[in-house]
């Protein structure tokens, strides 16, 4: 049914491993079987994560890859032990590849590709890190992603679950150790906008359904949604899609299109980090125009405070681009 759902949201991939310590393979091939035609009727891509401890886990000959292509595997993910470039190059052959960016570097892909693998063909998947302060720093990711851009591929990051995380730590499956205790719709922005990632993964078991729904939009219609809360007076700005100006400051970002005439002073309180705002008529001109609140701000008489951010997503706004499209939803959806 998760699968299921995640097809509704737009998801293309679905992401396995094979190698697990703690897990218990005993019904693999019963459970194998019917995740593998749920992905073929859905036309997802099921990746295998694996490592030479594979084989033995299946109780299959130690590099008999041609026995995981008899039971329809078609997509690999390489992860540790797998330093024969003339393996690889075979397994190429056979199968999708995804090479673990954590470890590889780019003189390994001109090595593959001078022997003549397709890289056009290799799909570039960093490691998550079960375990807590163990995941990449911002610099190691930056620097490792930097080398990868000669080669033109796609890269691939994962972030935490935020309804079920995965045994046998539940501590989240982050790339990057910084987002591990982030919200993970945020750090999934995080990635893209501040690293360049195209495409990202949800590491642990489950990710809630307002998760998948804010990916979805988030990757497929350009669309950023914040959790916040308004006061009673403006539901109005819930579950509508509205767009920040071009000209964003580093103070506030203003959202086009929300004047209107005559509102009158309330709540003209200190402008902490996080507000949302409408100007009131002692503003002039900009009266109803509606603003997010970037950095802590004095009070003024010509600025009502009509809502915040949702604490865990007030990140967010040092990522919001010109002419944004914002949608705002009640906090209480992202539950």
């Amino acid at each position: 049914n998760y699968i299921k759902k995640a097809h509704h949201f737009g998801a293309k991939t679905i992401f396995t491993s094979l190698h697990i310590p703690e897990e218990n393979f005993k019904n693999f091939h019963k459970h194998f079987k019917e995740v593998l035609d749920l992905c073929h009727k859905l036309n997802m891509d099921l990746v295998f994560d694996i490592s030479p401890h594979t084989y033995e886990k299946l109780n299959l000959e130690n590099g008999d890859y041609k026995a995981l292509k008899n039971l329809g595997i078609e997509t690999l993910r390489l992860d540790f032990g797998f330093e024969d470039i003339n393996h690889i190059k075979v397994l190429s052959e056979n199968f999708k590849l995804y090479m673990n960016a954590s470890v590889i570097d780019q003189d390994y892909l001109d090595r593959a590709q001078a022997i003549g693998i397709d890289l056009s063909k290799i799909i570039l998947s960093h490691n998550f890190y079960p375990k807590k302060d163990s995941g990449l720093s911002t610099e190691s990711f930056i620097k490792r992603n930097f080398k990868f851009k000669k080669s033109n591929r796609p890269i691939q990051a994962f972030i935490c679950g935020d309804k079920l995380k995965r045994f046998p730590m539940y501590e989240g499956l982050p790339t990057l150790e910084i987002h591990r205790d982030m919200k993970p719709f945020v750090s999934a922005v995080d990635l893209v906008r501040n690293f360049g990632i195209k495409e990202v993964l949800i590491g642990d078991s489950l990710g809630s359904d307002f998760l998948l729904e804010a990916l979805s939009d988030f990757f497929l219609n350009d669309i950023l949604t914040i959790p916040v809360h308004f006061h009673e007076d403006f539901n109005e700005f819930y579950d509508k899609i509205l767009f920040s100006r071009e000209d964003t400051s580093e103070y506030s970002i203003r959202i086009k299109d929300t004047r209107k005439e005559n509102i009158e002073m309330n709540n003209s309180i200190k402008r902490k980090k996080g507000s949302i705002t409408m100007d009131n008529k002692h503003y002039g001109r900009y009266s109803g125009e509606l603003s997010l609140i970037k950095t802590d701000l004095e009070m003024d008489h010509r600025v009502n405070v009509i809502g915040f951010v949702s604490p865990g997503y007030i990140r967010l706004l040092d990522y919001v681009k010109d002419y944004e499209k914002i949608k705002f939803i009640p906090i209480k959806n992202e539950f």
